[in-house]
Parts: C-alpha cells; structure tokens; sequence
C-alpha cells in the first residue's frame, strides 16, 4: 500500500494518496514536523486543506489538500515559488511513511 501516483507538473508535485482527506492531513503534519519545517498555517475544511510553512517565499513550502473520494486525497506539494523536485520527493515519501507506518 501507499503513494496511488504522482507527477511533478509546473513546479509541484501533485501526489495522490489512498486516504482519507483527515488522514492525510494529520500525517502531513507529522511528516512536516518530523522534517523540523515551521509551520505557519494549517486549515482543514471538509473537501480540502493547506498547510503552509515559515520562510521567505522562496523557501517556503505549500500543501494543499483536495478530497477525491472516501478513501483518496488529492496533495499538492510546492516548494518556493518555481518550486523543487527533490524536496518535495522528500515530503511525499515522509507523508507516505506516516500515513501507512513504513
């Protein structure tokens, strides 16, 4: 079990995960946190979430959160503004570590 599948498209990853929207969200998180990002907005709707973190706009990390279904979430991963593949990697598989306890 784990990531449903994923594209790195205009400067973000989009990432879709097997869970709940609540889910998602909590393990994202703890994924930031773990990754000691500081996180300067968290909101969590119904259908959908952003997470976003300190720094300037350029370092700065944004998640938004889209419910697909029951048991799929839709997450966009952008780091900075033209954003950055490598790290967002990173955050996609820490999140997916949480989420499923790998």
């Amino acid at each position: 079990l784990g990531v449903g599948g994923y594209k790195f498209y205009d400067g973000q990853l989009i990432v879709i995960y097997p869970a709940t929207l609540e889910k998602t969200f909590d393990a994202s998180i703890s994924a930031m946190e773990n990754l000691e990002y500081q996180i300067y907005e968290r909101q969590r709707k119904l259908t959908s979430g952003k997470i976003i973190t300190t720094g300037s706009l350029k370092d700065q990390i944004k998640l938004s959160f889209k419910y697909n279904s029951l048991e799929e979430t839709e997450v966009s991963i952008r780091v900075g503004i033209l954003g950055d593949e490598t790290i967002s990697n990173k955050i996609k598989d820490k999140i997916n570590e949480y989420l499923f306890n790998k």
